[in-house]
């Protein structure tokens, strides 16, 4: 049961899952939101905060996990995904383009932004992606 997280990510923005190798090994998955390589947020803060850019130098936690699952060819096991926060809009097509259909969130009501939660809104009514909070998880 990876909601056994929403006691343990301190608020910060974080994501984890239960993924399973070729060999049908499974182990667990942890990320946090963290800066592009290249950028720190004790030299770069400024440049990486600023509104106005279209695009964003932090890499967020449910992307880091998909692209970490990939990089070590594993397969991230779906409903044992975990985030401490509504997934931003992009993070939630890609775990629709992972195949994933279920995700546990412990603060459904807070996103980085509008678009996340109206992204949430559409695929849970589309019935593409289903969304639980850790008192509603269920294997």
């Amino acid at each position: 049961d990876p909601c056994f997280l929403a006691d343990f990510h301190y608020g910060r923005k974080s994501a984890a899952a239960f993924a399973r190798n070729e060999r049908g090994d499974t182990f667990m998955m942890y990320c946090r939101s963290h800066p592009v390589l290249g950028y720190s947020m004790r030299d770069d803060r400024d440049e990486m905060e600023a509104e106005e850019s279209k695009y964003s130098f932090i890499v967020q936690p449910v992307n880091r996990l998909l692209m970490n699952a990939a990089r070590h060819g594993v397969r991230i096991v779906d409903g044992f995904l975990f985030s401490s926060m509504v997934p931003t809009a992009r993070e939630q097509v890609n775990l629709v383009g992972a195949g994933l259909t279920r995700i546990c969130i412990d603060q459904k009501d807070k996103a980085r932004d509008d678009s996340a939660l109206k992204a949430m809104q559409q695929l849970s009514q589309a019935s593409i992606v289903t969304y639980t909070k850790p008192s509603e998880f269920t294997a």
